[in-house]
């Protein structure tokens, strides 16, 4: 019964602060992206981290760089999005991370991890669309 009634005030609260809503999606999301690696307060500082936050970071740039590829091409082609298997694993991401960015806090750096192999997937897809585009251009 206490669930019903929160989820409905949280419903209403979203429903009359549609900005709000959207800028603490924003704010969790982004927390994702910096690549969070401390739990509980402790805060780990092994050799590689200092490779893997910059890594995760520029994963979740390559993830909003193809989310705005998928979101121009869709225009013209929809099913395209759905068609491409690098196109499944950037929604796949982006939806992952959504859920768990408005799910759950403190705990990012746990959850971050089941998403790096779709960042990975969508990082390796862009980084491949980015050459191939550059290939296409006349250079004389």
């Amino acid at each position: 019964m206490n669930s019903g009634r929160l989820e409905a005030a949280l419903f209403s609260y979203a429903l009359d602060h549609p900005f709000d809503l959207v800028v603490g999606i924003a704010q969790r999301a982004w927390i994702f992206a910096t690549g969070p690696t401390a739990i509980y307060g402790h805060q780990p500082t092994h050799l590689v981290l200092w490779l893997y936050r910059p890594l995760v970071w520029l994963s979740a740039l390559a993830l909003v760089f193809r989310l705005c590829r998928c979101a121009l091409v869709a225009r013209r082609y929809p099913v395209w999005i759905f068609e491409q298997p690098a196109n499944q694993a950037t929604l796949a991401a982006a939806l992952t991370i959504l859920v768990l960015a408005v799910g759950e806090s403190g705990e990012q750096a746990r959850f971050l991890l089941s998403v790096v192999p779709l960042l990975v997937v969508t990082a390796a897809a862009e980084a491949d669309q980015l050459i191939s585009d550059i290939r296409a251009i006349n250079w004389r």
